[in-house]
């Protein structure tokens, strides 16, 4: 019997680790393919933007986007403008 129960503890530790993993892996800080309006622009823009921990923002998950990496309105140099299109209104 205590065998058994042992082997479901580290089951269940196990499969907690799992989930944890999982979920960080899904939601946690990374790039992620975007589509916004560019409100400069006036059209719709590809981005590939770079998310990580809000700091002090409330958001969903407790993640935000910060900065811009790759733009589709720009092509293929490093983005430099003012990322007007990360602001919330």
């Amino acid at each position: 019997m205590a065998t058994f129960s042992f082997i479901l503890l580290v089951v269940g530790i196990l499969a907690v680790w799992g989930i944890a993993s999982w979920a960080l892996w899904t939601w946690g800080p990374r790039e992620i393919k975007w589509t916004v309006w560019c409100p400069v622009h006036k059209k719709i823009a590809k981005i590939v933007a770079i998310q990580r921990e809000a700091k002090f923002t409330p958001s969903y998950a407790g993640m935000q986007v910060y900065d811009v990496k790759r733009c589709s309105l720009f092509g293929g140099p490093p983005v430099t403008c003012g990322k007007e299109c990360l602001q919330r209104p």
